[in-house]
């Protein structure tokens, strides 16, 4: 977003009323630490004395971005906001979904997780559209805390329970991925394997068929062979 988001003029005319902290993982790992960063890139919208209004994750370009911010120094769809309206409509699935990214993506683990496993506990059909993705955040989260036997569990759950679901290679490859953290080097070239069987056209094939190799301990030369 630097290049393209920042410099443009609907943004910069907003940087008279708030801070925009731009926070590097590698490199801003205080701030990252203080602010509960669970992704990048994540922008702080934050008051003249850091205190957080809310936060923009991923990629926003400027027009969404400037619209977004307008929206917090409104204060609308911040967590307050949803936070407000969930408790109040108690029975609104998407509310809680949208309490659940919110808390999710600032480190909130243990308040996300109840958000998005009432979401997948009563929605096993999807109707709201979010069931499915509740399920995927529901594996990210064990994840994010090094839990990979858990996260296994999880990703394959979501899976399971939303076979169609557009997140299903992410699942999928996830599996892999947390089977290699958690050491078990068998099931993660299976599970890799699986990937490449399943979608051979699938955005991760480069990076399932990179891992295989280097589990298998394939030498480099004949990897670029």
């Amino acid at each position: 977003m630097g290049k393209e988001t920042y410099p443009d003029p609907r943004v910069v005319v907003l940087s008279k009323e708030v801070v925009f902290a731009k926070i590097n993982g590698k490199e801003d790992t205080v701030l990252a630490k203080k602010y509960g960063i669970a992704g990048f890139p994540t922008a702080i919208v934050a008051s003249a004395n850091g205190e957080e209004i809310d936060r923009i994750v991923g990629f926003s370009p400027p027009e969404h971005f400037s619209g977004t911010v307008k929206d917090y120094l409104d204060g609308k769809n911040t967590l307050a906001f949803w936070e407000e309206r969930a408790q109040k409509n108690p029975e609104d699935l998407s509310l809680a979904y949208l309490v659940g990214d919110k808390y999710l993506w600032r480190s909130g683990f243990e308040k996300a997780e109840v958000q998005l496993q009432k979401v997948v506990s009563q929605d096993p059909e999807n109707k709201t559209g979010k069931a499915d993705t509740s399920a995927h955040y529901l594996g990210l989260i064990a994840y994010k805390q090094k839990n990979y036997t858990e996260a296994v569990t999880r990703f394959s759950d979501a899976n399971r329970l939303y076979p169609k679901s557009g997140l299903a290679p992410d699942n999928d490859i996830y599996v892999a991925v947390s089977y290699e953290k958690a050491g078990e080097k068998e099931k993660s070239i299976e599970h890799y394997q699986k990937y490449l069987d399943t979608y051979p056209e699938g955005e991760d094939r480069d990076y399932a068929q990179e891992h295989i190799e280097k589990l298998k301990g394939v030498p480099q030369v004949e990897q670029q062979q």
